[in-house]
């Protein structure tokens, strides 16, 4: 038992927070940008999508209701950041910029699949530094506390289930528990190079709450390529929705309309990944 314990902290929750720390400038800079829109509307959905959600006004018609849903979808909560970020600075060695243009080519794919006609931009106005310092602090340890909560529920699960094993590293003779229950879904995401069990083990976590991707894909033994690194970053901006923000859409319109979204966005992530790997595949 000591030994368990003495492993779930060495080999996981010391590497993935380690991790996390390191990527903490980064997610500032793009905080600070995401603190620039909280003094318009909640509906941005920058910070949390759920938030943004339950924020709409149960009073307006449904049609602008449920498209306005729709877009929201599109926009990347802040729990994604680490596992951008990630991604572009160890798999894909690209700079932080490249998180900004995923956002940007998200929420214009919003605009355009949900023909959005309800939003309109919002006016800027001139934001006191003071002000700016104490938004920018909230929403980063209301990060940092969204986060670190979904780390050390993803790890711990995480390293149970690969303790089954006897081994964080299975061998091919010696499955984990993790890989028995992802496995079967292999063959669904091979055109999209996401056919490992610890890629969708981080997707499947990514389900009950984004924040808990990260530590997923830090923890699992997953070799990257750069296909398959550009294929997960898309599949993870633009997939289904964490359940609690599906929870706040039936509440808002209906279980079916929260249904549709569910399947419409995993189809488009699946879609975007597929042609992703599928390109860089062949140009490679």
């Amino acid at each position: 038992m000591l030994n368990f314990i003495k492993g779930l902290f060495t080999e996981g929750y010391l590497p993935v927070f380690s991790q996390l720390l390191s990527f903490l400038p980064s997610v500032t800079v793009l905080l600070i940008i995401v603190a620039f829109f909280e003094n318009s509307k909640p509906v941005l959905g920058l910070g949390c999508t759920t938030l943004a959600v339950s924020a709409l006004d149960k009073t307006e018609p449904e049609h602008t209701k449920r498209q306005k849903i729709r877009f929201l979808t599109f926009i990347p909560c802040s729990a994604k950041l680490p596992v951008f970020m990630f991604l572009t600075a160890t798999v894909l060695n690209l700079n932080f910029f490249t998180v900004i243009w995923l956002y940007a080519f998200s929420v214009f794919l919003g605009f355009v699949l949900t023909r959005n006609t309800a939003f309109t931009f919002p006016k800027f106005r001139r934001i006191h530094p003071l002000a700016l310092t104490k938004t920018v602090t909230l929403n980063l340890l209301g990060f940092l506390k969204r986060i670190g909560i979904g780390l050390i529920i993803a790890v711990t699960i995480l390293y149970i289930l690969s303790h089954y094993s006897f081994a964080l590293r299975p061998t091919p003779t010696e499955q984990s528990m993790l890989y028995n229950l992802c496995g079967w879904a292999e063959p669904l995401f091979a055109p999209t190079g996401l056919d490992n069990a610890g890629i969708l083990a981080a997707l499947a976590f990514g389900l009950i709450a984004k924040e808990m991707i990260i530590g997923a894909i830090l923890l699992c033994p997953i070799t990257w390529t750069l296909a398959s690194g550009v294929s997960f970053l898309l599949f993870t901006l633009l997939y289904t929705p964490c359940i609690p923000t599906l929870t706040a859409i039936a509440s808002r319109t209906s279980r079916r309309h929260a249904a549709r979204v569910a399947i419409f966005n995993f189809a488009i992530a699946y879609a975007a990944a597929f042609i992703a790997f599928t390109a860089l595949t062949l140009l490679a």
